[in-house]
């Protein structure tokens, strides 16, 4: 687990996933979160969500994603 963090540069708490991606399977981003060597990860499938996550809402999500992970840093 610790050996895909190290190789992989990921320390995330958040993953978005669109279900509808042609390119990335959904599956993944799950595996992807079960091997992360910490418990506290996040991952939001887009029901209705492509490759990109490129539309109005998908970017809404995001920017929503990233507050709430600087609110955090701002309270500790």
């Amino acid at each position: 687990a610790a050996v895909v963090e190290q190789a992989l540069g990921i320390r995330a708490e958040k993953l978005l996933e669109g279900r509808l991606d042609p390119d990335v399977p959904w599956q993944h981003a799950r595996t992807l979160v079960e091997h992360l060597p910490h418990d506290d990860v996040g991952l939001t499938l887009v029901a209705d969500g492509e490759h990109r996550l490129s539309r109005p809402q998908d970017i809404a999500r995001m920017t929503a994603a990233v507050r709430a992970a600087a609110d955090q840093v701002d309270a500790a």
